[in-house]
């Protein structure tokens, strides 16, 4: 009769791999608390500022902290459900990567695939157009023109060789 051995004490695992787990679940934790490190505090559109960027290029960048804060919570309570937009446009997006992969290409599919994720667009586009002309008529003329003292400031700075800024008045 044949006798099989068990060990009876659990060999370990490799030290190095020990460590390279160790290691890679360190990384993992500080980039998942960089990132949302970043969202909480409203810094995830890159230029250092606080608050959220509404999608107005140079005049987000021109809106101070609170203006930039109230304009996207104005923004999300007059948006339809914000999460129904959303997956409506991820669904898009999987449908448009689907049409891309199909043989025959599907010229027509991707053109109304396109459009309607450019109609969402352009919807989300005229409510903040909206909002942020109504932040504008609330202002004071001193905050309009310190208002548009800053987006000269921020244009300048983007670097553009586009015309010279209009002198101030």
């Amino acid at each position: 009769m044949t006798e099989t051995q068990t060990n009876p004490t659990p060999e370990k695992p490799n030290r190095t791999l020990r460590l390279a787990l160790i290691g890679s679940l360190v990384v993992n934790l500080l980039l998942v608390g960089l990132i949302a490190g970043s969202m909480a505090g409203g810094r995830m559109h890159g230029d250092g500022r606080d608050g959220p960027d509404v999608g107005f290029g140079p005049l987000t960048k021109a809106l101070d902290r609170d203006d930039r804060r109230a304009l996207f919570k104005d923004f999300m309570s007059k948006a339809p459900d914000f999460q129904a937009e959303r997956a409506a446009s991820k669904a898009d997006f999987l449908a448009l990567a689907d049409a891309l992969r199909a043989d025959p290409w599907d010229r027509t599919a991707v053109e109304t695939i396109l459009a309607r994720q450019g109609q969402r667009g352009m919807e989300r586009l005229a409510r903040g157009r909206a909002l942020l002309i109504d932040h504008i008529a609330a202002m004071s003329p001193v905050d309009r023109a310190a208002f548009a003292d800053r987006i000269i400031e921020v244009i300048s700075k983007r670097g553009d060789k586009g015309p010279e800024a209009p002198p101030a008045p």
